[in-house]
């Protein structure tokens, strides 16, 4: 089954579009609870836009139509829903379903209806990975049968090659549950070459003889895919609770710039999480614990999704945090001695002979 772009002959509305192309793909959200379930605007007011494209039986291209302002309550292409809204979805949805006002479902035409936001791609997105999540649940009533199929989309359309679809990833929602709605999640990550292209979100169905095609969207966001740096750390010559223990993080690039600094404490299995924005690519990271040397894992590649980074810190016993182990920390492990305080460099409570052996194996090393 065959697939179009949503674009066919609208340069004058993308060149519209495009006039603001500075800023960056802007997020978006939507749970439908406010807008007008009886106005007919009620959709397009909020930037919802509609394309269909008609195929014969053996799936060759007919002709494309729109794009248009989304209906609201027409029979064709969309409309808000209520009634079989889950504790999360609330009273009203997005329905999405066939143009069934195109007579050519009555000559076994195959009419695929989108229904979509549309943005532009400006140069400060390139090389950012964006995500489109929805909940959605077929129709009790008019759920997909027969040929039908539906599906959640994000489409990249270039249109200085006649809007030629360069990227076009999917979620199938043909054989959704009628009863249980579900979770679904596209990412995309923008090409370095995507600069004015034109990027829609939505759904569609390609249907025939008008059979059912209905599927329900609901709680829909686009935005930024956040990055996150994860893994675990364990920690040498310890035993005590790990989550006791602040934990530094650096991101560094290129010789000396760093880019990014955490602190955090790990949680009580040695693991932690935390989020980046960095650009993808590759970057020394630098852990260092409240009382171990830093070590440094070179050239840790952060992709779309972030980076696991996973380590032991092995040298404990740098009491002052200046990573050196030497005589400045002996003094705080004498001063402390036979109490609970700042010399109890193994976790233990108690600042003992344990703590004293493990400061002179390390002592004289310094960190990275």
């Amino acid at each position: 089954m065959n697939f179009m772009t949503t674009r066919v002959a609208t340069l004058a509305l993308a060149m519209a579009v495009m006039a603001g192309s500075q800023a960056a793909l802007t997020p978006y959200s939507q749970d439908f609870e406010t807008l007008d379930i009886a106005s007919p605007t009620a959709l397009s007011g909020n930037g919802w836009l509609v394309f269909g494209n008609v195929f014969d039986s053996g799936d060759n291209y007919l002709y494309g139509y729109g794009p248009f302002a989304a209906p609201n309550g027409t029979g064709g292409f969309s409309s808000i829903a209520t009634g079989e809204g889950g504790a999360e979805q609330g009273q009203q949805y997005l329905n999405v379903f066939s143009d069934y006002l195109n007579g050519d479902h009555g000559f076994g035409n195959k009419i695929e209806a989108n229904v979509f936001q549309e943005q532009v791609i400006a140069s400060g997105d390139l090389g950012s990975t964006y995500q489109f999540a929805f909940d959605y649940k077929a129709s009790s009533q008019n759920g997909p049968s027969g040929q039908t199929r539906t599906m959640a989309f994000i489409k990249v359309l270039d249109p200085n090659s006649g809007y030629a679809l360069v990227a076009f990833p999917v979620v199938e929602t043909t054989t959704a549950s009628t009863s249980n709605w579900a979770r679904g999640v596209i990412n995309i990550t923008i090409g370095s070459g995507w600069t004015g292209h034109i990027l829609q979100f939505g759904f569609l169905s390609n249907a025939t003889l008008y059979q059912p095609s209905g599927v329900y969207y609901d709680n829909i966001t686009f935005s930024s895919a956040q990055k996150t740096i994860s893994g675990t750390i364990n920690l040498a010559s310890y035993v005590g609770n790990p989550s006791s223990r602040a934990i530094t993080f650096e991101l560094v690039v290129g010789s000396n710039t760093t880019v990014q600094t955490q602190t955090l404490n790990l949680d009580g299995s040695n693991g932690y999480s935390f989020p980046t924005s960095v650009a993808n690519g590759n970057y020394d990271v630098y852990v260092k614990g409240t009382t171990w040397l830093r070590k440094k894992i070179a050239s840790v590649a952060v992709g779309s999704g972030g980076a696991t980074v996973s380590t032991t810190l092995d040298y404990n016993g740098d009491l002052d945090n200046n990573n050196v182990i030497d005589s400045d920390d002996f003094d705080i492990l004498v001063a402390n001695f036979g109490g609970s305080g700042a010399g109890d460099v193994d976790g233990s409570g108690n600042t003992d002979s344990d703590d004293f052996d493990i400061l002179v194996a390390n002592f004289g090393l310094g960190g990275d």
